[in-house]
């Protein structure tokens, strides 16, 4: 049978009153074929997060309909595992976050943690590649990190504090800048936060994409963190809560939104050839000279270089996953010449995309 994980969305209630709703809801369950698992309460966010396996997901919401009235405000479609790599649990706390009385009182809101290995060092440190791995799961563990299941490229972490999260970015970031190691900094660390039930029909969809987002266009060793961690950064260092030193390129609101738009518009639009400058002004709404001013601003890059970088990440994945030839590839990717195309890959991963393919298949 699926299982389901709900969002209410009931400011100004207590953790006793959830935990009521919650005995509510099993002493019925089996009138509605569902069985209530577990639940998570974020008391600060006036939120609850309810686990269920049930026939469909008209089954959840008449079951806390008829229970208690609290109807939930989205209902989606959830994988177990993945909802204990992300939260750590798909029943009852046994001691974290269960009060003596049997209450509840465990957020569901995550810090997600996206590492991608600039493609730079696959080549150069290919013997390096499984211990860079396994280094940065070692550190994930140490500072309270759940590996979520792989989903695509790069490694994902789910940290219960920002601060651990970002706490571990910023060791990852001073072990590979060090000398510890003989190789340049091949980190891109993208950290971002949110609810696992947010309006995307995936589970913690919009955390996940920005995090995923932000690593893969950050520069090597390059750690960029979302508003909402970018927050939590500045009262942290508004308190006594110091954090080691390092770099974190920090994004405000409006430059996440910014971020976001670029990244959608490419998304869309910038494999596509004939695609550039001006037509990603168009898409924004933007004069050009303004583009150049928020994309400066809230990547480092000119729009151009935006571009070009983003096709050449994607021409890197195409390559990862041996998605065509080069000539196909560089084409794909959005290069009008195979030979420009080569230059620009070396340029940027001092190698040949030839090379590269060879060397990966």
């Amino acid at each position: 049978m699926p299982i389901f994980m709900d969002r209410h969305d009931i400011p100004g209630v207590s953790a006793e009153d959830v935990a009521e709703a919650h005995q509510k809801d099993l002493l019925i369950q089996g009138r509605f074929d569902c069985r209530a698992l577990t639940y998570w309460f974020d008391e600060e966010r006036g939120m609850a997060f309810c686990l269920i396996e049930a026939p469909n997901k008209q089954a959840v919401q008449d079951l806390h309909d008829h229970a208690h009235g609290l109807i939930p405000n989205q209902v989606i479609e959830v994988e177990p595992d993945l909802v204990a790599s992300f939260l750590g649990r798909i029943e009852d706390p046994v001691k974290k976050g269960l009060s003596g009385a049997g209450i509840i009182n465990d957020p569901a809101f995550r810090c997600v943690m996206g590492v991608f290995i600039d493609g730079s060092a696959i080549f150069e440190f290919g013997s390096h590649i499984v211990k860079i791995k396994s280094k940065i799961r070692k550190e994930f563990k140490r500072h309270m990190g759940l590996e979520v299941i792989p989903e695509g490229e790069g490694l994902l972490a789910s940290f219960e504090y920002i601060d651990d999260a970002v706490r571990c970015a910023l060791f990852l970031q001073d072990y590979f800048d060090s000398s510890k190691i003989p190789i340049k900094n091949p980190l891109q660390i993208g950290l971002a936060a949110g609810i696992p039930v947010s309006g995307d029909k995936r589970f913690f969809g919009p955390t996940v994409k920005l995090a995923k987002r932000l690593g893969m266009m950050a520069k090597s060793g390059q750690v960029i963190s979302s508003a909402i961690v970018s927050e939590q950064l500045s009262d942290m260092a508004a308190g006594s809560n110091t954090l080691p030193e390092g770099n974190i390129f920090t994004l405000n609101p409006g430059q996440e939104e910014i971020f976001n738009l670029l990244i959608e518009i490419l998304e869309e639009d910038g494999c596509n050839a004939g695609f550039g400058i001006n037509a990603l002004a168009r898409k924004t709404g933007m004069s050009k000279s303004k583009l150049y001013r928020k994309t400066k601003k809230t990547t480092g890059y000119s729009p151009n270089d935006f571009i070009k970088e983003y096709r050449l990440k994607m021409a890197q994945r195409f390559i990862n996953k041996q998605d065509g030839n080069i000539s196909e590839i560089a084409y794909s990717s959005g290069f009008s010449s195979l030979s420009y195309f080569s230059r620009c890959f070396q340029d940027r991963f001092g190698i040949l995309p030839s090379i590269y393919a060879n060397a990966i298949a």
